[in-house]
């Protein structure tokens, strides 16, 4: 967030803080956090280098396309893999 959204915000009278400090997060937690967000971004980055389909994806693994992206919501991304 820019500094000035964040001066906004909080003259307006709202708290400006992290997702983590909101959720009440531990460190490790928000570890996880990060490492399945970088795992989405990686599956994502991958399917699409090699020119792959949700769908042609979900049948290389023997899945459906929708379980795919249910795992990947799962793992806490909300992103069209």
């Amino acid at each position: 967030m820019k500094r000035t959204q964040k001066d906004r915000f909080q003259q307006g009278g709202s708290q400006v803080g992290t997702a983590s400090k909101l959720l009440g997060l531990t460190e490790a937690e928000e570890a996880l956090v990060e490492t399945k967000l970088r795992l989405g971004d990686a599956v994502r980055t991958l399917r699409e280098k090699k020119h792959l389909s949700q769908a042609e994806l979900a049948k290389l693994m023997g899945s459906s396309p929708l379980s795919v992206t249910h795992q990947l919501r799962k793992r806490g991304r909300r992103v069209a893999v």
